[in-house]
């Protein structure tokens, strides 16, 4: 008796973890290069950016680590991929918000 066929996303499914580690990791350069080159007086927007871009990074590093199986699985989306639709709006808005900073940098 054989096997019925496979799905060819079996085989892929490590590489598109990476890829799509990757894309949200390019994500956080923008708040990294806005944090870095904050001049001192901006000490809100640095702040601002700096919260966006740890919670970006912690909600990335949770959700792999809940898939993996090394951390305890909480109820914390994926930031932009996985379901969860306040999450979503929220991470939009505060896209938005660094957005915001960075058009206003020189002001």
């Amino acid at each position: 008796m054989s096997s019925p066929p496979r799905d060819p996303q079996e085989y892929l499914g490590s590489l598109d973890a990476l890829e799509r580690t990757r894309a949200l990791l390019a994500d956080a350069e923008r708040p990294l290069v806005l944090v870095g080159g904050a001049p001192w007086s901006a000490q809100a927007s640095t702040a601002l950016t700096a919260g966006a871009l740890s919670m970006l990074v912690f909600q990335l590093f949770e959700n792999i680590g809940m898939t993996t199986g090394i951390m305890p699985i909480t109820g914390i989306p994926l930031p932009l991929l996985s379901y969860g639709g306040s999450s979503t709006m929220a991470f939009l808005v505060l896209i938005g918000l660094v957005q915001s900073v960075h058009m206003h940098r020189f002001v």
